[in-house]
């Protein structure tokens, strides 16, 4: 039931608290000036009826700013119905038992005028129009029964209800300034926030690109040039050996290191010309991977490629994802194989693309724990596609990576 009488045009907390420091300033001073009329103008004042009055100003005062600040907080329109009638009653209190014939009922209603400026703070616009029209009808009831009727009332209404849509013009211009500069600050709070997760993004995403350079520049030692120098090594341990007893074999031991140093050389030079490749390239994906295989030293061997389907510009990511396959396909083939012919297929479809790199070499049952694979398949996956491995002895191996099309 409870939010069945919430007011759905509530004010910011930031804009509300502004608003009532100094609405509890204004509201003091006020009455504090209608009370010191009354007491001023009484002629004969009974002990009761003075206690009556200080005991109603505290009880107004401490209304009008603890009760106003716990119905601002709570701002349900039970809660602020019952503050305004409690205030009013009490004005309508203090005025009547502090009449007498020479009262300034003009001055001594300055009582009501803090409820105006309260009623704008707190309450939508129909609501704060209902109680105003409350106010300025208590208003011209006090004059008509307390003052000297018709006249008083005529004289005074017009000053009276000028007076309380000035306040209500300018308080509602406060209010809004209020809530204009919240919005504001909230909306720069959220901008900051925004670009704090911005960076925070940027930075992982930097992050993540390092480690995966890393771990690709990793794959490239570790298959490329830790293979030769560990062959080279070995030779040169052995050729050490036997060189005082079998000088010949050491001589022969020797050139094999000569060698393999030689396609050491030639296979960092491989490497470097594919990290030079211009990941957004204007070139097709087939003219990058042609680019690729007539730089690759494959000897006897015989690298046939082939595109298929109607060729496509495709995404930098995925032109670099295939490109890099294809070099880890074909040195995997080059270097451990054995083989005679490599066929390389490059198939577009109007939803994916499909490439196969495929052997007639010894074929192998290990291939799982390669750091070439593995970082293939972390490329794969990034985009959503398909790694497929096939390969048995003696029947050569069958890469198939397929990767969708958006």
């Amino acid at each position: 039931m409870k939010s069945l009488f919430r007011i759905t045009n509530k004010p910011g907390k930031n804009s509300a608290l502004l608003l009532g420091n100094g609405a509890d300033i204004a509201f003091l001073l006020v009455v504090l000036s209608a009370f010191f009329s009354i007491f001023s103008t009484l002629e004969e004042i009974s002990f009761f009826r003075l206690i009556s009055i200080n005991v109603l100003g505290v009880a107004y005062l401490l209304i009008g700013i603890y009760g106003f600040s716990y119905v601002q907080k709570r701002h349900l329109i039970l809660t602020d119905g019952l503050y305004f009638f409690i205030q009013i009653s009490i004005a309508v209190l203090v005025l009547v038992l502090g009449n007498d014939k020479n009262s300034n009922l003009t001055i001594n209603s300055l009582l009501l005028l803090p409820l105006v400026v309260q009623s704008v703070i707190i309450l939508s616009r129909s609501w704060m129009l209902f109680y105003n029209i409350v106010i300025i009808t208590v208003y011209a009831v006090i004059l008509l029964r307390l003052g000297e009727g018709m006249v008083l009332l005529a004289a005074n209404f017009p000053i009276f209800f000028t007076g309380q849509i000035f306040i209500v013009f300018f308080t509602q211009m406060a209010v809004t300034e209020a809530r204009s500069r919240e919005k504001i600050e909230r909306l720069v709070n959220e901008l900051e926030e925004a670009n704090d997760h911005l960076r925070d993004y940027a930075f992982k995403v930097e992050e993540l690109a390092i480690t995966q350079e890393r771990n690709r520049l990793a794959r490239e030692i570790h298959d490329g040039l830790g293979h030769y120098l560990t062959s080279i090594n070995m030779q040169l341990q052995a050729a050490q050996a036997i060189m005082d007893t079998d000088p010949q074999k050491a001589q022969a031991g020797l050139t094999t290191a000569r060698e393999l140093t030689k396609n050491a050389l030639a296979d960092v030079r491989q490497s470097v010309s594919t990290l030079r490749l211009p990941m957004a390239s204007n070139k097709y994906l087939s003219e990058l991977i042609q680019q690729h295989l007539d730089s690759v030293a494959h000897g006897e061997v015989l690298i046939h490629f082939i595109p298929e389907g109607e060729e496509f510009q495709l995404d930098p990511k995925i032109n670099w994802t295939l490109l890099r396959a294809t070099q880890e396909g074909v040195n995997n083939a080059l270097k451990h194989a054995q083989c005679e012919n490599i066929h390389i297929t490059l198939s577009f479809n109007f939803d994916k693309v499909e490439l196969v790199i495929q052997d007639d070499g010894i074929g192998t049952t290990n291939y799982q724990g390669g750091y070439g694979l593995v970082g293939l398949q972390e490329r794969v996956h990034l985009l959503n596609g398909s790694l497929d491995i096939q390969s048995d002895k003696q029947e050569g191996m069958r890469l198939k990576i397929g990767v969708p099309i958006e």
